[in-house]
């Protein structure tokens, strides 16, 4: 179901009074987050203009997507089954884009500040779950923990605080 206008009303005075709210669906899934996010300006799966047309979004699947560069090497973060996230608003931070596919590079992470606080719309449902994270024994994917890292430093990051950086995948 949607958020009521109860709801609705109550999480903005939450991120204005500085709490970080995260929303990860995906377009196939985002039907009930959508009168929410469209306060915020904000749409998972905006349709994509195409000559004289909007077309439907189209998933981009699983991938890796860089998300930091250290000059000597770059960090990735994954997704399961990730959608492109739009955003009108012109403060928009994009954390992560999508494939270079014919949605144009669109980004997958997009952060807005509001108020004190912060909304966090990733375009993936499964993105914060075990499957995205690691095996279900606890194995990392391809010996990394490349989504733990990504948290570890996204969260740093949108608390202002100092970031904890992802060490090199090459070094471990």
């Amino acid at each position: 179901r949607e958020f009521s206008a109860k709801e609705r009303f109550a999480i903005r005075q939450f991120i204005e009074n500085g709490g970080i709210f995260i929303l990860t669906a995906g377009y196939d899934k985002s039907r009930a987050s959508r009168s929410l996010l469209a306060e915020y300006y904000i749409e998972i799966g905006p349709k994509i203009e195409s000559g004289y047309e909007l077309l439907e979004p189209e998933p981009m699947g699983h991938f890796k997507s860089p998300y930091l560069n250290m000059g000597d090497y770059m960090v990735y973060v994954r997704f399961d089954a990730a959608w492109p996230v739009g955003c009108k608003a012109d403060d928009a931070q994009i954390i992560a884009y999508g494939l270079d596919t014919a949605q144009r590079n669109l980004p997958v992470i997009v952060v807005r500040k509001i108020g004190r606080g912060k909304i966090v719309v990733i375009g993936d449902t499964g993105f914060a779950m075990n499957k995205n994270l690691e095996h279900e024994g606890g194995e990392p994917f391809e010996g990394m923990r490349e989504n733990a890292d990504f948290w570890r430093w996204f969260l740093t990051s949108l608390r202002d605080q100092e970031q904890w950086i992802p060490p090199n995948p090459k070094a471990a």
